[in-house]
């Protein structure tokens, strides 16, 4: 049974021994009986009858530590064991001012006590949803980094997963310094009642109520986050939203958030005060400063410092650097130009603030070990909009039945440093390949190269015991994928040099397994064959892709459809060479795919003015003389409407995807795989993307398919439409807007027929990262007669790629009708084209 996943273990709603309404907070805290061996290291505020032995054997190191604590504090005065007080477990003893602020609860049994709700609204506050157990053994952990009990991380991650991924991670404690000067107390914490900060708040008290996470920051950057919790609670709520925005100067007066408060100014100043940020801006360049001024202000300043003004306001700006930049002092105590120009800036500008780097820096670190999978696309507006979704009950994500074991994922600190500074190099190279900022795309290619180039050489390490899946959250992996996506760029700019360059330091480096080595191999030898012109070394890298090890059937393909093109060259490649290619073709020739076998072409009329490399649009009459605007998928599904299918749906790889999640969803989300699930928030497991993810659930998978060919086809479809209709509440792999209902999907798999559905959800279950695309686009069915058909759709100058040829191929030995249908356009101007 799948269980739903809030805001981890802070916003969880779960079964509570005793709520307690603080006078000073005024939130319901969850207080849990339980105690683990952390949580026993302090006692010196709990009375010995109160205090849970601890099982020495189990981990004598802590038990030391705790009796060494007990005894340098047995002189301290202790509540009695009847006392009405509850005191807090803090590593630190609490004052009698804050002793005042907690509540008084009697000392009876539960049984006799008063009855409490056992669970809370939805609508309820952040605030009433705090698990003072997760932010207590955060505090504690805080306190044992600054003692020296938890130290900085320096894992070797091969000898860790070299020593079987069945035993549990174990973390090494160190001597415990009692004479540490300043203590982190729990009673400092201000509880967040507005959602934003509590997301701040929530992603800070989880990543540290796991100790191994301390080690990751040093002891400024504990005392920074511990400072952002007891913030006041509009310092965290105006804290949440400038992380979430980009990191540069910002005019006060341009920011207005009402909900805080309508003059920002004194909440500035107390993020100012606690070192969260600064307002210095006589530091920074003139140009920096300049362009936060408003197309007025600047005209203004080019008036006053006579420069022409009325133009645009990058040329404004130009102007008025260059007129500083060539003037001089004439005589003493003057003010440099520069100077000047800077005062009259600031007074314009008015009171800025810029958000620490050490704070923005620290922040995404953490954020990182809270979601560490987190699409590079995303950022972290993102993460606080899924945060609120799954609060508020909008969205579920699927959680493992079992609980997984914790395995580090980072070496050390400068790991998770680096790895968060190459994904987010990423994250920017996403961003100007979609605005189409190539400059800035090949920028961040170069720097990628430049840091790849500059790691130590690694050899292949092919026996490594660390999961591909983990070895993903290296840096490496992200500037390898920045120099891949960067090619194109570099090719738009005639410099091919470049380009062959950086293609052959991805082929060759050995720092991370590449899935797509067979398509940086085609790009070579393309640019081999059309810019230099060299056909000898098009057909060696033929050649050599052929008798790789682990090639897939789509690379053989691709690889093949080249061959035959090299072969077919009358010139430019000697005998010799020609006779190897053609002996190495022969020898994989069998995986070649033949062109499909039913082949349909329909007319239409293709609309004008449609853009290159945009969908095309085309115009269907109607018999009342009205017009339809359409796709061309469209167009082939009005054509098998009329053909007598009366339903239809435009899925490409929207329906395998789908019918393999609803048939495998007890192997991709109830197996706990290690390291599959790192966060709560994952669509999918994290090896689903690698050559492992069936090698280690073979036998599940076998057992499954085996099972469901005995059983009885019509309770199979009864049991894959229950969860079908089940699962569609989660956030998965799967389109849960594929089909209107669960009588359509329940249509869609009997005419598919068992041996179609088990035969797709074989495929992508052995390689997922292949399968996933390439399938047809429509699949058009009748229900009455049990029939369907599958359609690849093909417009004017569109052409079958390898995926295409083999998913049709594939489909047409499972039994399943396919077609290929080509849409023609009917009108003068096409007929002329064709």
């Amino acid at each position: 049974m799948m269980k739903q996943s809030r805001i981890d273990t802070f916003f969880k709603v779960q079964r509570v021994s005793r709520n307690i309404k603080t006078k000073e907070t005024d939130v319901y805290v969850t207080y849990n009986n339980k105690t683990n061996i952390q949580e026993e290291l302090y006692s010196s505020s709990i009375s010995d009858d109160s205090i849970v032995r601890m099982n020495r054997d189990r981990s004598p190191e802590l038990y030391a530590i705790r009796k060494r604590r007990q005894s340098l504090s047995s002189s301290e005065s202790k509540p009695s064991k009847k006392s009405s007080t509850w005191i807090l477990r803090t590593p630190t003893k609490l004052s009698p001012r804050k002793l005042e602020n907690l509540v008084k609860i009697s000392s009876t049994s539960p049984s006799k006590s008063p009855k409490y709700k056992q669970s809370l609204s939805p609508r309820k506050l952040f605030s009433e949803r705090i698990d003072m157990d997760l932010v207590q053994q955060a505090v504690e952990n805080f306190n044992l980094a600054k003692q020296g009990a938890i130290k900085s991380n320096n894992f070797n991650l091969e000898e860790i997963y070299l020593k079987g991924l069945d035993k549990e991670f174990k973390m090494e404690y160190g001597t415990l310094n009692l004479n540490a000067a300043v203590m982190y107390d729990v009673t400092d914490l201000k509880y967040p009642s507005e959602k934003h900060a509590a997301h701040v708040f929530a992603i800070i008290t989880e990543v540290f109520s796991r100790g191994v996470n301390c080690g990751y920051f040093n002891e400024e950057e504990l005392d920074i986050t511990f400072s952002i919790l007891t913030l006041s609670h509009k310092a965290q709520m105006l804290l949440a939203r400038m992380l979430k925005r980009k990191r540069t100067w910002y005019r006060i007066s341009d920011i207005k958030y009402n909900e805080i408060d309508m003059d920002l100014i004194p909440v500035f100043q107390e993020l100012i005060k606690h070192n969260m940020g600064t307002s210095d801006i006589q530091s920074q360049d003139n140009e920096i400063l300049l362009k936060l001024l408003k197309v007025k202000e600047v005209d203004s300043i080019c008036k006053k410092s006579k420069v022409p003004h009325g133009q645009r306001k990058e040329i404004s700006i130009q102007n008025l650097l260059q007129q500083v930049q060539g003037s001089r002092i004439y005589f003493f105590g003057a003010k440099s130009p520069k100077n000047a120009l800077r005062n009259m800036i600031c007074r314009e500008l008015g009171p800025c603030f810029h958000i620490s780097e050490k704070v923005a820096s620290t922040f995404d670190r953490i954020a990182t070990l809270f979601f560490p999978s987190q699409d590079p696309q995303k950022d972290l507006g993102d993460m606080f909009l899924t945060l609120t979704q799954v609060h508020e009950g909008k969205i579920l994500y699927p959680t493992p039945t079992r609980e997984m074991k914790f395995f580090p994922i980072f070496g050390n600190r400068e790991h998770l440093i680096s790895y968060v500074e190459s994904k987010a190099n990423y994250h920017d190279l996403l961003k100007a390949i979609e605005n189409k900022k190539w400059d800035i795309v090949r920028d961040l290619g170069r720097l990628s190269y430049n840091r790849l180039i500059s790691l130590p050489e690694k050899q292949e390490d092919l026996e490594s015991s660390i999961p591909l899946h983990v070895k993903k959250f290296a840096p490496e992996y992200f500037w390898v994928k920045t120099i891949s996506k960067s090619v194109d760029a570099f090719k738009k700019s005639k410099n091919i040099e470049d380009v062959i360059t950086y293609l052959n330091v991805l082929i060759n480096q050995k720092h991370v397994q590449l899935s797509n080595k067979a398509s940086l191999y085609q790009e070579l030898c393309l640019l081999e064959k059309h810019y230099k012109k060299d056909l000898e070394s098009s057909a060696t890298f033929v050649m050599d892709a052929l008798v790789q090890n682990n090639i897939t059937e789509l690379d053989t393909t691709n690889w093949l459809k080249r061959a035959e093109t090299l072969l077919r060259r009358q010139t430019g490649i000697s005998k010799e060479t020609k006779a190897n290619l053609k002996a190495a073709v022969e020898r994989v020739k069998n995986v070649l795919p033949s062109n499909p076998n039913v082949t349909k072409i329909i007319g239409s009329t293709l609309m004008k003015g449609n853009i290159s490399g945009s969908k095309s649009t085309w115009i269907m009459n109607l018999a009342d003389e009205s017009s339809l605007y359409m796709s061309v998928e469209g167009v082939a599904m009005q054509h098998y409407f009329s053909e007598g299918f009366s339903k239809g749906s435009h899925c490409e790889g929207s329906l395998p995807v789908l019918l393999f999640a609803v048939l495998c969803w007890e192997e991709l989300y109830e197996y706990s795989a290690p390291c599959a699930f790192l966060s709560s928030y994952q669509e999918a497991p994290l090896d689903l993307y690698t050559k492992h993810f069936y090698d280690i659930r073979s036998s599940l998978f076998e057992k499954k398919f085996k099972s469901i060919r005995g059983q009885d086809f019509m309770s199979f479809v009864e049991t894959l439409v229950v969860k079908y209709i089940k699962y569609c509440d989660y956030e998965s792999i799967m389109n849960k807007n594929l089909f209107k209902s669960g009588e359509e999907f329940k249509e869609v798999v009997i005419c598919l027929g068992l041996d179609g559905i088990l035969g797709i959800c074989e495929k992508l279950a052995k390689d997922y990262n292949t399968w996933k695309s390439g399938f047809p686009d429509l699949i058009v069915w009748n229900y009455e007669k049990r029939q369907c058909k599958i359609v690849e759709v093909k417009g004017p100058g569109d052409d079958l790629s390898s995926k295409q040829k083999l998913w049709l191929w594939y489909l047409e030995s499972l039994g399943i009708p396919t077609e290929l249908c080509i849409v023609r356009d009917t009108s003068n101007d096409g007929k002329r084209r064709q």
